[in-house]
Formats: structure tokens, sequence, C-alpha cells
């Protein structure tokens, strides 16, 4: 089955820097209804988290779990910078962790999420993302992030972290370094 993840900004990057309050910034429609992603100052009350500008992700919808990402930013450097050394959050109450690694071999650069609602794993082969579970059968393929293809229909748990993969620019590590500032 062939499915689409759309992503709609609503409030641009820089209005979001330095906001105190939490905003609705990004709506993603999706298969089995609209996943909306509201952006906000971290609850946390680390120096480092609040001088750096960290911010709390919550992922709110009724065809999905809800999710919580902590101490993120809206930046894609600092943030592919963040996910190298672990992202933390909630799925239902549950931690999980989001870790990657970039590498120059395509069979090397990987997007895992730990825990949570299990383990699903973002792997590249040539120009496609598959995603797998803990076994590595894959349950999704994608020529694009906001194309992708599953052989039945998506679960809700495989919808919310296709949209925190394509929220977190996530498909920053699944590209050639060679070819990113291109």
């Amino acid at each position: 089955m062939k499915f689409s993840v759309k992503e709609r900004r609503l409030v641009s990057r820089l209005q979001m820097r330095g906001s105190n309050v939490s905003v609705a910034a990004r709506n993603f429609e999706t298969p089995l209804g609209e996943i909306s992603l509201s952006q906000g100052p971290t609850k946390r009350n680390n120096p480092q988290a609040m001088a750096n500008g960290h911010q709390e992700w919550n992922f709110d919808s009724k065809c999905a779990p809800r999710a919580v990402i902590f101490e993120v930013v809206d930046d894609s450097h600092l943030l592919a910078r963040l996910i190298k050394t672990g992202v933390r959050g909630e799925v239902e109450g549950v931690p999980f962790e989001v870790r990657a690694r970039s590498a120059l071999l395509p069979k090397n650069r990987k997007v895992d999420f730990l825990g949570g609602i299990g383990t699903f794993k973002f792997r590249t082969n040539g120009f496609r993302v598959h995603v797998g579970d803990e076994r590595g059968v894959v349950m999704a393929t994608a020529n694009s992030v906001a194309n992708w293809n599953a052989s039945t229909v998506p679960t809700p748990e495989l919808l919310i972290v296709i949209v925190m993969f394509v929220a977190l620019d996530a498909n920053f590590f699944m590209q050639s370094p060679l070819w990113r500032n291109f």
C-alpha cells in the first residue's frame, strides 16, 4: 500500500526562535489521520538546555500514540548533532531514544528508534530508505521522505515513528555526506 506523509508548516522557524510558549508549529497528514506537532520551551531545568534554546516537541493525534521528544532544537545542523549523541522522549509515557549515524557507505547509515513502542530501524539501500523492526523485517520503504510504500496498512506505531523521522529531519543521515551541501 502506498501512502504519504505530508508536512505542513504553520509557523516559520524564525518565529519559533526564542518563543516562551508552546505553539502548534506543524501538521502531518497521514493515511490514518492528521498528527499535529506543537513546539515549546523545554520543561527541564537543565542550564545547558536553556542556554542552547532546547525545545520540547509534542505529537498529538487521534490516530496514533501520543509522543513527546525532550530537548531538541529547530535548527537542522544543531539537531543533527543532538541526534548523533541521542535524543530522548516518551511514547504513551514509555521512554525511548533516537540515535543516528552517518557514513560514506550507504550500508553504514542508520537511524534507530529504541524503546517506547518497539525498536524501529531506518536503513538506506541505494536511493531508498527502509524502516524495519528489531528482527530486520522491512515494514515500509520510501523513495523520498514524503512517499512511503508498505506491504500492509501501516500501524499507528509505525506512522508516529515515520512522522518523528520526518519532523527530526533524520533523512539528513540517510544522504551521502558528499551530496548534503548541494
